[in-house]
């Protein structure tokens, strides 16, 4: 299980391979590139389910699955579907990797109600339909469409993208994400949790969610204090100010690291060659 779980030197060197074999990304992507190989990666080892429920695949025929269920168990907590990229090591002499550390910490959603609640049963959001919902597709293309969470947390280090399954309803064939508002509003309110945007606010299709408890701070300063245009103009400044710290503690830790390897080839006697 240890062996499954993912450390910071197992996903650099994931990003370093699938980065090197994948095209230029869009200009346009709405998350990092890191962002995507990660959740990439992390979809192809999910576990397979039944085509024609939500049973994942499990028996001694499913030897290859059996290993990611055991991965996924490995890297997402019971009934829940977030990954957190663990930090790099800190250490004086180490220098950073760009790519890791301009998205260390960050949290992954991998949208996927019959994994987290695999006992489950998910019903179709329409009105006056109780179909059953069936999983369709997780599809994380490489335009790297994903659902950007926005927020204003004490800890700005930390940013959110959600990536989620599409359901197709056995009874009406409607379809829908699992970041669904309406979808949500079907789940118990342990569940719901897993996703930390209000399902009210949680529109199908929106590029952009806002995270749960800055959703609260809004609704309760907008009423009087805040106008819209205001509270976007905040939000935008906060994720501003947010890389302006990955950029000062990339540089702080990469000029500290320098140095003290340089003091140490001075204590070996190897000449530094500015050029």
């Amino acid at each position: 299980m240890k062996d499954l779980k993912l450390t910071a030197a197992k996903l650099k060197e994931i990003i370093r391979a699938r980065i090197k074999a994948q095209p230029p990304i869009p200009e346009n992507s709405s998350c990092p590139r890191t962002v995507y190989v990660i959740a990439e990666y992390l979809n192809k080892m999910s576990p397979l389910l039944r085509k024609d429920s939500n049973t994942v695949l499990q028996s001694s025929r499913f030897s290859a699955n059996n290993k990611k269920i055991a991965f996924w168990k490995a890297n997402f907590a019971p009934g829940s579907f977030l990954f957190r990229i663990p930090p790099d090591d800190r250490k004086e002499g180490h220098l950073p990797d760009r790519l890791y550390h301009s998205v260390e910490n960050s949290e992954i959603y991998m949208a996927r109600w019959e994994l987290a609640a695999p006992e489950r049963t998910l019903t179709c959001p329409r009105d006056c339909c109780d179909g059953e919902l069936i999983h369709k597709e997780m599809k994380i293309s490489r335009s790297m469409t994903c659902t950007k969470i926005f927020s204003v947390d004490a800890d700005q280090t930390i940013h959110r993208y959600a990536f989620s399954m599409q359901y197709q309803c056995k009874a009406c064939s409607s379809t829908c994400r699992a970041t669904d508002g309406n979808l949500l509003r079907t789940l118990p309110f342990f569940l719901q949790k897993a996703y930390p945007v209000d399902p009210r606010q949680a529109k199908e299709g929106a590029k952009y969610h806002i995270y749960k408890t800055t959703s609260k701070l809004f609704s309760g300063l907008g009423t009087t204090y805040l106008s819209a245009e205001a509270m976007s103009k905040y939000l935008y400044q906060n994720l501003g100010e947010c890389y302006l710290e990955c950029e000062v503690d990339y540089y702080s830790q990469f000029l500290v690291s320098t140095s003290t390897r340089l003091r140490r080839m001075e204590r070996k006697g190897t000449s530094v060659v500015w050029s």
